[in-house]
């Protein structure tokens, strides 16, 4: 058997490929080094395969890491990769934390007890559908830094923080007896910018700290991404969901020859507030994937391994051509779910991978399913109001943002008087995230930014009358350049009747623990339609983990159990419990507290099991489609051809240069015999060759979009994100072709072509016909 194996160890060295051999453990307590040649990582010289799964230290409670660590090793994984979220750590300037369920220190030891490698990818960005991308909320105080920049304000804080965390990484390199082999520069960075000397910043602060490891950068697979995005002479890996074969094809064309590696293999996506949980019933393409890496010596990492809660506030949100913030579980279709239950889909990967290992070596045992319990009905009878218990106001001329008031997460109050008599327009020019307006304590409205909303009518008898506006911070944008601008709660001037309102008191409620367990409770109704805390208790004689369901009566709002904020509820779902760890409860008495934005009341009871129900948001209009149609005439055609069968992107240039505002898509067939356009992503050439700005675009007409068997909406093919597509209606309906997508690109551009990628999780929608139209002015109506 020995012998066996050295054969295949030396065949591997000589023919290029890597056998199939597990990497050593990492608790040897001795040092290694980590290495790499044109196509393999070596440790110790030797070929090895990094078998990579995603976990954040701080979705996890603290007493489930070990936990954790062993169900991913149980389904093969070798390595673990983590994020380490600067705003999490550094919430106010120079003050760090780094106690708890934020000891990445420690994560990263208790990694390296299970034998696990560690790849720590630090930021200062990082996305991952959290607060910002991971950002402190103060770099948006006035004046505001330009995130992800070379700009003073932002990279001399952001590189303080790489100093700092990478100088507490530095004695756990391989080279000093610890488990971290690799560390990535910046995240994704293709997608949004090209400034190389920003990176090269990054690069430097790593290898000053941490010179014995590789660096390596992380871009989406596509080819101007990975261009913009990586760096001469460091790694370069990629994102994805499918399409392995044809990312590395990029890969090779962009960067040469290289060991490949995949730094996020997507297991499935997030899932955000009044859409439908993300499922994937079939994952015969994520497996086929996963066997072709194994087979063809790339390092794949699966993300998510396990995703856990974004406990808190601190869920993100993204932004096409509406706000979408994310819902706070984060169990991303993920193999090991939200409270570690091992699925379907760890066994089907746990196969996959012994099976690559063969009889050379055997995966431990997967740990027994987690214990979960019911808890019974929770009645409430204690409440508090929260205009009953503001803090000590800041005086103000006009309002101020919450980063302005020193403020990151939460809600925060803007009180004034107005006289009457008086009607007319309530007008919020940037207002984020939501807005419940009152007068006299009476609601009078509530805007909405995912819809747009930033006025409402006031009217105000004779007299003068308190007005009161709480914005509450939905979870700050944590994707592509719209990140800049998400200063929270009102950040401009207000006006009704067009005169601009003035003389405000603000109130800072961001509802810490410690001002949870200071508020004044009693059985007495508050006054009013103020939002209301209420409380009540129960008990456990042994506490084991549980889902807390507020299906029963609630709106909106906040739940904390014995001061651990559990996260945000919101009755359109589709999330409508909570996840509640047993080492947030206690043997004996515990407390509950609730949060109710919009006057909703009930109970409340412990789950085994997690709900999932879309329940129609009423402010929301029900629509298969966008927009009003418009009939592109023949003379305005510029384009007509046929697709390429296959997940490729695809560019197509037009014969002479176009000049144009407006730009319709029309898809004429499918290359399967089915109803269905499908695109993942449009973007515009201009006459240099380069991509136009899809900022200031928007969705002028589109004939059909699926809103509630999936999110698919239009504007999916402008939100830079590969896994998301526009795809006609499918759920009921399903209309038959043309269809069409009309876009207005927000001013005239001259236009050499553009570039189309195609779905890339499934066939069904890719298109085969189209024509494209261009006008200078709107597309004339159609029926």
């Amino acid at each position: 058997m020995k012998f066996i194996l050295f054969f295949i160890l030396l065949l591997s060295i000589h023919t290029g490929w890597a056998a199939p051999m597990p990497m050593p453990p990492s608790n040897d307590g001795q040092p290694h080094t980590f290495s790499m040649d044109e196509e393999n990582f070596l440790m110790d010289g030797k070929p090895v395969k990094i078998i990579s799964g995603e976990l954040h230290y701080p979705r996890v409670p603290r007493m489930y890491w070990k936990d954790r660590l062993q169900r991913m090793k149980a389904m093969g994984i070798n390595t673990i990769s983590t994020y380490i979220f600067w705003n999490a750590h550094e919430q106010h300037p120079g003050q760090w934390d780094f106690s708890g369920n934020l000891d990445f220190i420690e994560f990263i030891k208790e990694a390296r007890s299970e034998g696990l490698w560690v790849i720590v990818r630090p930021g200062p960005y990082i996305c991952g559908e959290w607060e910002l991308g991971g950002l402190p909320a103060w770099l948006l105080k006035t004046p505001a830094a330009a995130l992800r920049s070379s700009d003073p304000a932002y990279l001399s804080p952001a590189m303080n923080y790489l100093d700092k965390v990478t100088s507490m990484l530095a004695p756990l390199q391989i080279t000093q007896g610890g488990p971290v082999i690799m560390v990535q520069i910046e995240n994704e960075y293709g997608s949004f910018g090209s400034d190389k000397s920003y990176l090269e910043k990054h690069l430097e602060t790593v290898k000053k700290n941490l010179p014995d490891i590789i660096p390596f950068t992380s871009d989406t697979s596509v080819e101007w991404s990975l261009k913009y995005g990586s760096l001469p002479d460091v790694l370069a890996s990629v994102t994805f969901l499918h399409g392995a074969d044809n990312a590395f094809n990029i890969v090779r064309k962009v960067k040469g020859k290289t060991p490949q590696m995949n730094s996020e293999f997507w297991a499935g996506w997030f899932d955000t507030w009044g859409k439908p949980k993300y499922f994937d019933a079939d994952t015969s393409e994520f497996e086929r994937d996963l066997q072709w890496m194994l087979d063809k010596n790339t390092s794949p990492n699966i993300y998510m391994a396990h995703g856990g809660t974004t406990f808190g506030f601190m869920n993100g949100a993204n932004m096409t051509e509406t706000y979408a913030p994310e819902v706070t579980n984060y169990d991303y279709g993920a193999p090991i779910a939200e409270n570690g239950f091992l699925t379907e889909r760890f066994f089907k990967i746990r196969d996959i991978i012994q099976k690559y290992y063969g009889e050379s070596f055997k995966l431990p045992d997967p740990p027994a399913q987690p214990v979960m319990m019911d808890l019974p009905e929770v009645v409430f009878t204690e409440k508090a109001g929260m205009f009953d218990n503001l803090p000590t106001a800041i005086a103000s001329q006009q309002p101020q943002s919450m980063e302005d008031v020193g403020q990151n997460y939460g809600f925060i109050l803007y009180r004034t008087k107005v006289k009457g008599p008086g009607e007319g327009q309530l007008n919020f020019p940037h207002m984020q995230d939501r807005a419940s307006i009152y007068i006299d304590g009476k609601q009078i409205a509530i805007l909405d930014r995912r819809f747009k909303q930033n006025s409402c009518q006031l009217s105000v008898p004779d007299g003068e009358h308190t007005l009161d506006i709480l914005v509450e911070n939905m979870g700050r944008i944590n994707y592509g350049r719209p990140m800049l601008t998400e200063r929270k709660g009102i950040a401009a001037p207000v006006t009704w009747n067009d005169k601009e309102v003035k003389n405000f008191e603000i109130y800072s409620l961001p509802c810490p623990t410690e001002a949870i367990r200071q508020l004044r409770f009693s059985d007495k109704a508050p006054a009013g339609d103020q939002p209301v805390f209420h409380r009540s208790h129960f008990k456990t004689e042994s506490p084991k983990d549980t889902y807390i369901n507020m299906y029963k009566g609630w709106k909106k709002g906040v739940v904390w159990v014995n001061g651990h904020n559990l996260g945000r509820y919101w009755f359109i779902g589709s999330q409508q419990t909570l996840y509640c760890p047993a080492s947030f409860l206690k043997q004996g008495d515990n407390e509950i507290v609730v949060l109710e934005l919009d006057g909703g009341f009930g109970s409340v009871k412990g789950n085994k099991e997690p709900l999932y129900q879309v329940r129609r948001d009423p402010s929301m209009a029900e629509s298969s489609c966008e927009g009003k149609p418009v009939t592109p005439s023949r003379s305005q055609r510029i384009y007509q051809g046929t697709f390429s069968p296959g997940s490729e992107e695809q560019e197509i240039l037009f014969s002479s240069l176009v000049t144009a505002r407006y730009i319709a898509f029309k898809a004429l067939s499918s290359h399967k015999d089915l109803p269905y356009a499908a695109i993942a992503e449009l973007n515009l050439i201009d006459a240099g060759g380069g991509f136009i700005n899809r900022a200031p675009w928007s969705i002028v007409y589109a004939d059909s979009h699926e809103t509630v068997g999936e999110s698919a909406e239009a504007d999916k093919i402008m939100d830079g994100q590969p896994n998301t597509h526009w795809h006609t209606q499918w759920n009921g309906l399903a209309p038959c072709y043309p269809h069409m997508i009309v876009l207005d690109l927000g001013k005239e551009h001259t236009l050499s072509g553009f570039r189309y990628l195609p779905r890339q999780h499934s066939t069904n929608g890719r298109i085969k016909d189209f024509e494209i139209y261009a006008s200078t002015t709107p597309f004339p109506p159609g029926e």
